[in-house]
């Protein structure tokens, strides 16, 4: 829980999309406690019946439920409130030592009402901008860069942003096939789609309810999610099939191959025009003049 809060503070004091993850902690938190709930009330239906080492244990349980839980919460809320609160002002030192204008606790404060007031009412529109659901098929890249090379005819660098088609697309099959998993899964395999399905929907649901104008660099935190998805999709059929493992390995290897024909306009190594034509696979895809 400590580094866990360490981290997290540290994330908040970066960029604010971290405190969507906060969210998506505090779910998963509460589920630990409910199920330490349950056990407690197990424990104590079933701590008269039960014998011999078992009944020990049930008693240990239940006299010691409340206990932990206090101080669980208490750690939680040093973890994850007071220590990240910290850790957020703190990264504001440098404005506070500006000679002549330095910050104060209020500016501050005034401050994060300004970033805020400036987000949920901006009205302005950009050329790049996407609406969520247009992430995850990458519907829409970000063009950030362009320039001919001057001494050789045709040849241009340019830098878009987006996602390999080859992790995206079928990451968002997997996303929705693990949702439907989930439902019917048990053990481990439920705890294990359970975390990650919690951890993709703090990082990707609440851009559904963003009212300003986004792009498809905000999904780029939801990706090690579905690409844990997909590894999960991949190990099932794995088990089912045990002789179908090369294809595994023929999936990973498309996927670097893609990597590579994609990484002149990922990185603005110059290339021919023509290459780029070829790379723009889909009308909405920008990458030259």
């Amino acid at each position: 829980l400590g580094l866990s809060g360490l981290m997290f503070g540290l994330g908040c004091a970066t960029k604010w999309i971290c405190i969507y993850a906060g969210a998506g902690l505090a779910v998963l938190f509460f589920i630990v406690l409910w199920r330490r709930w349950q056990e407690y009330r197990y424990a104590l239906r079933c701590a008269d019946d039960a014998e011999g080492s078992a009944k020990g244990i049930m008693q240990h349980a239940a006299a010691v439920f409340y206990r932990n839980l206090g101080i669980t919460l208490g750690c939680a809320s040093l973890f994850f409130i007071v220590i990240p609160a910290l850790i957020y002002y703190a990264s504001y030192f440098p404005y506070m030592m500006v000679k002549g204008h330095p910050y104060d606790f209020q500016g501050i404060l005034n401050l994060q009402k300004y970033m805020f007031d400036y987000h949920s009412g901006l009205k302005a529109g950009h050329p790049y901008a996407s609406a969520w659901y247009l992430w995850p098929i990458i519907g829409r890249p970000i063009w950030f860069y362009y320039q001919p090379d001057m001494e050789t005819a045709g040849v241009v660098s340019s830098i878009s942003s987006f996602g390999n088609p080859l992790v995206w697309l079928p990451g968002l099959a997997a996303a929705f096939f693990c949702t439907f998993a989930f439902f019917r899964a048990k053990g481990e395999d439920k705890r294990m789609l359970g975390f990650i399905l919690i951890a993709l929907a703090s990082q990707y649901v609440p851009w559904i309810l963003v009212p300003r104008a986004t792009f498809i660099y905000h999904y780029f935190a939801s990706v090690p999610f579905i690409i844990m998805l997909t590894v999960y999709c991949v190990r099932r059929i794995e088990r089912k099939r045990p002789k179908a493992k090369w294809l595994t390995y023929a999936y990973i290897g498309l996927v670097v191959l893609l990597f590579g024909l994609f990484y002149p306009i990922l990185s603005g190594v110059p290339v021919q025009q023509g290459y780029l034509d070829f790379l723009r696979w889909s009308p909405s895809w920008v990458f030259h003049l």
